[in-house]
């Protein structure tokens, strides 16, 4: 058995060996250090026995990952904080969207904090040095970070999936999204509890002393850690990401079916009522392409990047929890570990890019808002357009039909 160690996300590579770090708690932890110091084994399950005593890892080796994740810490930091800010700026305006937004900046600072700054801490003491409480604590909370922070992610996309399938359940939207943001904070909060119990501090094999908050005693054979890690992989990756493309797969299939829809006029005897109708349903088309549009380079990048940053990460992390990889270098591991790290930094950046507009405070712009009365074949959607007035510029609402207009004049 190695003592082995493992990066920030729920679960443990298997037998990465032992450098600087322990495991983490989630799967993304900490095979921080030391990628060139012998790697002496563990035997038995509960002594430090090894044939070699090498020296642990020194200060020089932490120092460029103490230089990445502070750098990483300092950019999240901006950027979630940044969306915190805006959304208490625009918090009249309460809509489920910011709601959503705003827990997944609260969860991206938690991973912000105990993942990256509490690591970087971490990296320049070299041990573990807050013992067992601590450990156990860290571990826990960082497990919850980040599953809140990828749940959070999916409750968006199934909120979006549910106004665009569904538009008419819309005064229902905040209670359902109420609802699947407690049960993502629960669930992740549950999920991290074995973190708490596996992970302990322990004596690396070394000439000096030298402890590690590690899990490398939490398991009562083997055959628990490859089932757990497999679990913890299901948890934090692939069913998240199954859930989210099925979502956005769902909201493709109901545009590109409304969008048809919309496009083909019905019968209708009297002329003029058929060019009113063509016109609608130019509009309506017209827009729901713009909606589809906006819909396919949002989820794109939202999949992309949870799956981007993540991938590399689970790939090795499948190697391990199925047995066919028995070693790794550990500067390897830690660039995943960065990697996996980066999805909180890009997703303030996503959703600020495709949510966060402000509406301008310029006085001669204002919003028109073109509305579909919905019915049982229709499909309701509201799309907001900058118009400009003049100085003395009137607006004057319109209804025309099953449509409402906001017009401008001037006097």
């Amino acid at each position: 058995m190695n003592y082995s160690m493992s990066s920030f996300a729920i679960g443990n590579p298997p037998e990465v060996p032992y450098n600087s770090h322990g495991s983490s708690s989630t799967a993304l932890t900490n095979v921080l250090l030391n990628g060139s110091e012998p790697r002496p084994n563990m035997t038995g399950d509960n002594a430090l026995s090894t044939t070699e005593s090498p020296m642990p890892p020194t200060f020089q080796d932490s120092l460029v990952k103490t230089v990445v994740l502070i750098l990483l810490f300092t950019i999240s930091f901006i950027g979630n904080t940044a969306t915190l800010i805006q959304m208490y700026r625009v918090r009249k305006r309460r809509s489920t969207i910011n709601t959503l937004i705003v827990n997944l900046a609260v969860a991206d600072l938690i991973v912000t904090f105990f993942c990256m700054a509490a690591e970087a801490v971490w990296a320049l003491t070299v041990q573990w040095v807050a013992g067992v409480a601590m450990c156990k604590m860290l571990r826990f909370i960082q497990g919850t970070g980040l599953l809140v922070s990828t749940y959070i992610t999916v409750v968006i996309s199934l909120d979006r999936c549910c106004v665009i399938i569904d538009p008419i359940s819309r005064n229902k939207a905040p209670q359902r999204v109420r609802i699947m943001i407690i049960m993502s904070w629960f669930l992740s909060a549950l999920f991290s509890i074995p973190q708490a119990l596996l992970f302990s501090v322990h004596r690396g094999p070394f000439k000096e002393d030298f402890y590690q908050c590690v899990d490398i005693l939490g398991y009562p054979s083997p055959a628990y850690k490859k089932l757990y890690n497999i679990f913890c992989m299901i948890i934090q990756f692939f069913l998240p990401l199954t859930l989210m493309i099925i979502a956005y797969g769902l909201i493709f299939f109901t545009i590109s079916r409304k969008s048809k829809e919309f496009g083909e006029p019905e019968n209708v005897s009297n002329s003029s009522d058929q060019r009113e109708h063509s016109g609608r349903s130019h509009v309506r088309s017209g827009l729901l392409r713009k909606a589809k549009r906006k819909a396919l380079r949002m989820s794109l990048f939202i999949v992309i990047a949870f799956f981007v940053c993540w991938l590399p990460y689970y790939v090795v992390f499948t190697g391990f929890a199925f047995g066919h990889w028995t070693s790794l270098d550990p500067s390897l591991m830690s660039g995943l570990t960065f990697v996996g790290l980066t999805n909180s930094i890009l997703n303030p950046i996503i959703y600020g890019a495709f949510q966060l507009c402000k509406v301008p405070n310029n006085p001669r712009l204002v919003w028109r808002t073109i509305v579909s009365k919905p019915s049982s074949n229709d499909f309701m959607y509201i799309l907001p357009m900058e118009i400009k007035m003049g100085n003395k510029g009137r607006l004057r609402i319109r209804s025309n039909s099953n449509q409402l207009y906001l017009q401008t004049s001037s006097s």
